[in-house]
C-alpha cells in the first residue's frame, strides 16, 4: 500500500511511473539497487544478466526497499518468459514482412513489364485486324481469319484481367496506406467488378491496434476467399465481416455456392504444390491465429479467421510504410 510497482523490459520504451526514470536508469547502470527519496530501483537478472528494472514509487521507499530486491531476485524468469513471447512476436512479423517485400517487387514488376507487354500485344493485334481486313474481305478465308483474331484479342484481353488481379492483389503498401475498413472495401469492389455475384461487406470495430502484418494477412485472406468463390464456387452471393476487439480480430467470409471437400481439396493443392487455400491458412497460424474452412459440396464455403490481438511499436513493426 501507498506505493506502486512497474517492470521496465527496456528503458526508454514505455512510461515509467512519475519520478522513476532516472533511479531506474541509474540501478540499469551501477548494476545494483538504488533508493532516491520516493524511489526504489533493482534490476532483474535473467542468467545473470541485466534483463529489466523493477521500480517501486510511494510515499516509503526505504521500508520498500527490501521487499523490491527480494521481487527483483525472484522475476527473472517472468521477465524471460515475458521477453521470450516479444522476440516470437517480432520474429513473427519479419517472415511475414519478408514475403510481403518480395510480393511488393512483384507488383512493380507487373506493372511495369508484364501489363506492358500485354498492352503492346493488343495494339499490335488491333493493327494486324487492320492490316489483314482489306487483304481477305471476299475470300474464302475471311471468316476464320475474322474468328481467329477475335480468339486472341479474347485471350489477351482475359490475361490481362488476371495479370491486373495478380498485382492488385499483392500490393501491400497502397493497401496499408488506407484505412483498414476502407482497404477492406475496395477489395470487395473490385471483387463485384469482376465477377457476377452480389457481394456485402461489413467492418465493425476500431482497427488502430491491429499491426501491419496483421491487416496484409486479413487482405490476403479475403483476397484468395473471394477469387476461389469467383472462380470455383458457382455462388450469388458472398458476404465478407469482419469485426475488431480489443483482444482478437474475425474476419468471415462466406458463399452460397456449391461447397466442396476441404480435405481433398488440401491435399490435392499439397500434390500440385498450389499454395492458395494452404498459404493463407499458414500465414495466419505465423501470425498465432486459427483459419478454419468449412465446406461440403452443396452447402456453400465459410472462412473464419481468427487473430490475436497484440501491439507492436510502429517503428518496429517491419510493414509500416515509410
Amino acid at each position: 500500500e501507498g506505493g506502486a510497482l512497474r517492470v521496465a523490459l527496456r528503458l526508454g520504451e514505455q512510461p515509467l511511473l512519475g519520478g522513476t526514470a532516472r533511479p531506474a536508469r541509474r540501478a540499469w547502470a551501477q548494476d545494483a539497487l538504488v533508493l532516491a527519496r520516493r524511489t526504489v530501483a533493482a534490476p532483474v537478472r535473467v542468467h545473470g544478466e541485466r534483463a529489466a528494472v523493477l521500480c517501486w514509487h510511494g510515499h516509503d521507499a526505504r521500508t520498500a526497499a527490501a521487499l523490491v530486491e527480494r521481487a527483483a531476485a525472484v522475476l527473472g524468469a517472468p521477465v524471460q518468459l515475458a521477453l521470450a513471447v516479444e522476440r516470437n512476436e517480432a520474429g513473427l512479423e519479419a517472415m511475414v514482412a519478408q514475403p510481403e517485400r518480395r510480393l511488393r517487387r512483384l507488383a512493380l514488376d507487373l506493372h511495369d513489364g508484364a501489363l506492358q507487354d500485354v498492352a503492346l500485344i493488343a495494339g499490335e493485334l488491333r493493327r494486324l485486324e487492320d492490316d489483314l481486313r482489306p487483304i481477305v474481305v471476299g475470300t474464302d478465308h475471311a471468316e476464320a481469319v475474322r474468328a481467329a483474331l477475335q480468339e486472341l484479342a479474347t485471350l489477351v484481353d482475359a490475361l490481362d484481367v488476371d495479370l491486373r488481379e495478380v498485382a492488385t492483389s499483392v500490393e501491400g503498401p497502397g493497401m496499408l496506406r488506407r484505412p483498414f475498413a476502407d482497404a477492406i472495401e475496395a477489395i470487395v469492389r473490385v471483387f463485384r467488378a469482376r465477377a457476377p455475384i452480389a457481394a456485402s461487406v461489413e467492418v465493425r470495430g476500431d482497427a488502430d491496434h491491429i499491426t501491419d502484418s496483421q491487416r496484409i494477412a486479413v487482405f490476403r485472406v479475403v483476397q484468395e476467399a473471394l477469387s476461389n468463390a469467383r472462380k470455383h464456387s458457382r455462388a450469388t452471393r458472398v458476404q465478407v465481416v469482419v469485426r475488431v476487439q480489443d483482444d482478437r480480430l474475425t474476419a468471415v467470409i462466406a458463399d452460397d455456392g456449391i461447397g466442396f471437400d476441404p480435405g481433398r481439396a488440401f491435399d490435392d493443392a499439397a500434390g500440385r504444390e498450389r499454395i492458395g487455400l494452404l498459404g493463407m491458412i499458414e500465414r495466419v497460424r505465423l501470425l498465432g491465429g486459427t483459419c478454419d474452412v468449412v465446406s461440403r459440396p452443396g452447402a456453400g464455403t465459410t472462412i473464419r479467421v481468427t487473430l490475436p490481438s497484440y501491439r507492436v511499436p510502429a517503428a518496429e513493426d517491419p510493414l509500416t510504410p515509410p
